[in-house]
């Protein structure tokens, strides 16, 4: 695959650029503000592999929708999911957003999008409505706190998803923004990053994030962990042990508890509510959450499809509208059909 003005012997001019520079490069590309030689460097990057292609296509779509969210909150009432996701928009996904006239903020290649696109728009949970848009991230914001009357969700500041049970505090170590102090109970979906692990601390004990989605609580003198996605390490006193997926354990009053299998871990958290939290998760996964929150039996025509994955939140959005965004950001075409949602290629 070539375009462009690049050739196969041409050598990449991305190859030795580092991921933070190329994300910032692929932003002004979706935004039309990169110059001629610039976008050809774009066009050999997309072209180096399928998965290149991708992932620009899919950041593409979620710009379209993140930028719609921004166009409707200039009208002063949040939009409808109807709105956010007008044909037009998600299907001329390869548009070209040339006429866009407000800015994109972005942290991660990802969560850049995502977090405006999913996390950031209509947020509906019992009965209250959240309106956050990309142009104003939460980046000055130390501290999070739920009150007493409901739950509260967050996106922390290198993409990470929170929600933070009644009564429960988190706060930001002001030196990191991969570390934070959790009192009370959360439900976590951290953001991968390898170079740079995920800490949380309490006053019974620190975790440290080798997976993804799990469920802490913490008071005094005990910790406990419920991991649904990945493994978590705990230490306390100089001790360690990681749980993995399935699986809970914690510390109780400096000591590290043994790890025990639970059957069902989703069904320990229900305390979230008519909410879910993906990260970079395989949509068999996704579609196995689907069906235990929406009661709907998912079936795949290509079994490969369920190795794309999902980043995103959502608290109080109805089947339908979940399975909107959730199947655009993966590139496949769903088809509900009763109680039936068939996955197939596009």
């Amino acid at each position: 695959m070539t375009g462009g003005g690049w050739h196969p012997d041409r050598k990449d001019p991305m190859s030795d650029v580092p991921d933070r520079a190329i994300d910032a490069l692929l932003s002004r590309s979706l935004k039309a503000e990169t110059t001629p030689e610039e976008e050809q460097d774009v066009l050999a990057w997309r072209a180096e592999s399928p998965d290149h292609e991708r992932e620009y296509r899919e950041l593409q779509r979620l710009a379209i929708l993140a930028a719609r969210i921004n166009q409707l909150g200039d009208a002063g009432a949040p939009p409808s999911m109807a709105e956010l996701t007008e044909a037009d928009e998600l299907a001329g996904a390869t548009r070209p957003l040339r006429n866009r006239q407000r800015a994109l903020q972005y942290s991660k290649r990802w969560w850049w999008l995502a977090g405006a696109a999913m996390a950031a728009a209509v947020i509906i949970g019992l009965g209250t409505t959240l309106w956050v848009t990309s142009s104003r991230p939460l980046l000055g914001v130390q501290e999070f706190v739920a009150d007493q009357s409901g739950a509260t969700t967050t996106t922390l500041r290198d993409g990470s998803v929170v929600r933070l049970a009644p009564g429960s505090r988190l706060r930001l170590v002001a030196s990191s923004d991969r570390e934070v102090f959790l009192e009370g109970r959360g439900y976590f979906a951290i953001a991968h990053d390898s170079s740079k692990p995920f800490r949380i601390r309490s006053s019974a004990g620190d975790v440290t994030v080798l997976g993804t989605r799990f469920d802490l609580s913490t008071d005094q003198d005990s910790l406990r962990l419920i991991v649904v996605e990945g493994r978590v390490a705990v230490v306390a006193r100089g001790e360690q042990v990681e749980i993995g997926a399935g699986q809970t354990g914690g510390v109780l009053k400096g000591a590290v508890l043994p790890v025990v299998k639970v059957s069902d871990a989703r069904a320990l958290i229900n305390w979230v509510g008519n909410f879910l939290a993906f990260q970079s998760t395989p949509l068999s996964k996704v579609a196995v959450e689907i069906e235990q929150h929406y009661a709907v039996q998912f079936q795949f025509a290509d079994s490969s499809l369920g190795d794309r994955t999902v980043t995103g939140w959502f608290s109080g959005w109805k089947l339908d509208d979940v399975l909107k965004v959730v199947c655009t950001v993966a590139d496949v075409r769903c088809t509900k059909r009763g109680e039936k949602v068939i996955v197939e290629r596009l």
